[in-house]
């Protein structure tokens, strides 16, 4: 028996050991206070004796214990015996992932491919919402995946059944006993048969590494086998860094093409979540072929494999995805076209932040006339029609009517505060003047002039705002600077410290409110310092001040966006989008500032725990939204999106859709839209 059997940690019973692995044992319990089965997960490593690595243990048990999502394990509580983490968690009965394929390899089978969807799709969806909580996992693999279902516990043995539902454990383990613990495993932390190549090289790491060890498990899932395998660890990760995957028998080479994005070395050239590798593998798999995007993708990484220059992997970091509109095959030039078939777009501008605010645009064309051998396609910009001009690139044709260009501004500036047009047009081979334009114009786009008034103060810049911020900005930074005040506050309840909390709560209430409200905006805690690490113009609206507060002002000039006389669908509709998850923002801020106002007045005790609890909740939902009904996703719809959709659906508005012809403004919407 082991000396830990029969033992009570807190509130819970140990009884036998269930399991036992590299950093820990795990023991089934009865929770006293709970009266329910738990886990117990008893760590190897030692927390250094310092109180300063006590509390951050703490507080890194904390983040782990507020994770909510039916595809994780949850944690209950958390102790430190001796030194040694004590982690209580939701008891699983049955299998992992790990210990059933190694039964179904022995049995030579394979799972189904229904089932493999069927897993991966909860997996991406528990692995996405842990991002969103900024928690990366860094040791996924088939252990760490149990597996449960209604009827009872899976058996190794048996086919699985059909409700068989993946748990993630130990997420954020690796990052709590990195940061607090004496630990005797090395430096490089994780399951060499897993890890991405940046963790092998001990770089720092993202969301991409936890893409990549999900594409490990799928190949398992898919081969029965890992891609890397060799007689020591050194020589799996040395396999990680330099070999490309091996293809697997018996699947189309779509479906390994996106396994062989997913592992691709570099991190850029990644799925950007595990919800979008999944959705391309199960597209593929129902019988569409892979994206362009990604077929461009695998073949950087594959170029990836073999030494390149520091120049080329700078600009790998750079890519980031775009989507190709397959609206329209025209291979004629305008003046053979008519109206309505000049009308329809063959491609899109759109905009990204990469270094800066908006200083990337993604331009994507299908539908283009096949061009006379010895010419190409640039992109051009213009402002100040037209007497400003910048050639932007050469369009890569990814066939002959298709092609993309990705810009990103060298000197990171706005790039709509620049431009408002977008111009292709032919030009011939080993131009020896690139930065002249031929004349020969093949297609455009001119922003629709009034309503780019209104969206350049919502995503380049507003006079009313303090420094001229951007609306979309201002909101969403200072959403986050009282999403930063509440976790602080949160923190110094834990630590006890009043003065600080006092500070913080002073911060959420000046932050919501804004400076121009006299009555509210002031030195609550009496320090003498008005404490505000925002910019003072508020969220929430002082009804006795005109053009305060982001919340009213954003909303107001997205619909002003859309209410002009030129505004296209794609601006009337995404400003709508806008609205409504400012409006979200607006009721969850409100709640907010109640709350804040309320704690203020409390004595400093336990009593103010649940109130701390609730700012907790509002703050992120201000910042993050919430996915409230049950379908995986953060909407544009009532109740849903937060600062996140807000921000995404504003830049949908700055779109630009491509047509045939010089100087083209697109056709302005029917549908009015509803005042906010």
């Amino acid at each position: 028996m082991s000396t830990w059997s029969g033992k009570v940690i807190g509130k819970v019973k140990v009884s036998e050991m269930i399991a036992r692995g590299g950093m820990a044992e795990v023991y089934s319990g009865e929770h006293t206070t709970l009266n329910r089965k738990v886990a117990v997960k008893i760590m190897r490593d030692f927390v250094d004796p310092d109180p300063e690595n006590h509390s951050r243990f703490e507080r890194e048990a904390r983040v782990i214990a507020n994770l909510r999502h039916p595809n994780i394990i949850q944690l209950f509580d958390y102790e430190l015996v001796n030194g040694q983490p004590c982690l209580v968690m939701e008891l699983v009965p049955g299998t992992s992932l790990g210990g059933y394929l190694r039964a179904a390899q022995k049995r030579g089978d394979n799972l189904p491919f229904d089932t493999v969807s069927q897993i991966l799709t909860s997996l991406a969806s528990a692995i996405d919402y842990a991002h969103s909580q900024n928690i990366v996992h860094r040791d996924i693999k088939p252990a760490n995946i149990l597996l449960r279902s209604k009827n009872g516990a899976v058996k190794i043995n048996e086919p699985l059944p059909q409700d068989v539902e993946p748990v993630l454990t130990d997420f954020g383990l690796v990052r709590l006993l990195d940061s607090t613990t004496q630990t005797s495993t090395g430096t490089v932390s994780g399951t060499p048969a897993y890890m991405s190549p940046e963790q092998a090289r001990g770089d720092k790491i993202d969301k991409k590494t936890d893409i990549y060890s999900l594409g490990i498990v799928l190949y398992e899932m898919l081969a029965g086998r890992v891609p890397f395998d060799a007689e020591s660890s050194f020589g799996i990760l040395m396999k990680h860094l330099n070999e490309p995957p091996p293809p697997i028998p018996n699947i189309s080479s779509d479906l390994q093409i996106v396994i062989d994005r997913a592992l691709a070395k570099d991190p850029a050239i990644r799925y950007n979540s595990a919800k979008e590798m999944v959705d391309e593998f199960i597209a593929v798999f129902n019988g569409q072929t892979v994206s362009l995007n990604t077929i461009s993708y695998t073949k950087m990484a594959k170029a990836s494999v073999k030494p390149k220059t520091s120049l080329f992997s700078t600009a790998l970091a750079g890519v980031s995805i775009f989507v190709i509109l397959l609206l329209a095959f025209l291979a004629f030039r305008p003046s053979a076209l008519s109206p309505a078939t000049a009308d329809n777009p063959i491609g899109k501008t759109s905009f990204l932040d990469f270094n800066a605010v908006l200083d990337k645009a993604t331009i994507t064309f299908n539908g283009l006339p096949v061009l006379e051998a010895g010419t190409h396609y640039d992109v051009w910009a213009l402002g100040q029609g037209g007497e400003s001009r910048r050639n932007l690139g050469t369009l890569e044709m990814t066939s002959d009517t298709s092609g993309e260009l990705i810009y990103i501004a060298s000197d990171q500036n706005n790039i709509l505060s620049l431009f408002d047009q977008i111009e292709v047009t032919i030009e011939p081979s080993n131009d020896p003047n690139p930065n002249e334009s031929s004349g020969d114009v093949i297609a455009s786009s001119v922003f629709p002039p009034l309503a780019l008034i209104h969206v350049r103060h919502v995503l380049v810049s507003y006079g009313g705002a303090p420094q001229g911020n951007a609306l979309i900005q201002g909101l969403y930074w200072t959403a986050d600077e009282i999403d930063n005040s509440v976790i602080a506050l949160e923190e110094a309840f834990r630590n006890n410290d009043e003065a600080e909390m006092r500070k913080n709560i002073e911060e959420v209430i000046n932050q919501l409110v804004g400076s121009s409200n006299a009555n509210q905006y002031r030195d609550w805690d009496g320090d003498g310092t008005i404490d505000d690490p925002s910019d003072g113009f508020g969220l929430l609206e002082n009804v006795n001040e005109e053009n305060s507060g982001y919340i009213p002002t954003a909303r107001s000039h997205a619909f002003f966006a859309a209410e002009a006389s030129d505004a296209t669908e794609t601006i009337k509709i995404h400003s709508q989008h806008t609205i409504i998850a400012i409006d979200n923002m607006e009721g969850w801020s409100e709640q907010l500032l109640d709350l804040a106002l309320e704690l203020q007045e409390m004595p400093f005790g336990p009593e103010m725990e649940s109130t701390i609890i609730e700012m907790r909740i509002l703050s992120e939902q201000i910042l993050f939204g919430v996915d409230t009904n049950g379908n995986e996703l953060i909407e544009p719809i009532i109740g849903e999106g937060g600062g996140d959709t807000a921000y995404e659906h504003a830049y949908y508005m700055a779109e630009m859709p491509m047509l045939l012809g010089a100087n083209r403004i697109p056709q302005p919407a029917i549908t009015t839209t509803e005042s906010p």
